[in-house]
């Protein structure tokens, strides 16, 4: 995640990406009602409903689906400007993968 990302947008990301409030709020590391404040503060910002709830099914609405497209184009872009901002000083930046086992040599 971008430091430079909306926060908001990070929490509709999650949200459209598991179309569900409980497993973004796990990713995320938050509560299910800080999430769902998170969408409604963003749905009333934009004056448009992001996700069609019923029941337990959350889907994306039309406006939903078009916001999900540009917020992931936003967001691969702010992460390229935190690679070529950290560049410029000399610096690294990005995702760092690490293995590990828990048995001796292997």
């Amino acid at each position: 995640m971008a430091r430079l990302d909306n926060f908001r947008l990070v929490v509709f990301r999650a949200v459209a990406r598991h179309l569900s409030f409980r497993k973004a709020a796990e990713e995320l590391f938050l509560t299910q009602p800080a999430v769902s404040q998170q969408i409604k503060a963003l749905e009333d910002e934009l004056g448009t409903q992001l996700f069609d709830r019923s029941g337990s099914e959350v889907r994306l609405s039309p406006a939903g689906k078009t916001l999900l497209k540009y917020a992931q184009r936003s967001s691969q872009l702010l992460v390229r400007a935190e690679h070529e901002l950290a560049s410029l000083h000399g610096g690294n930046a990005g995702p760092l993968t690490l293995g590990a086992s828990t048995t001796i040599a292997q």
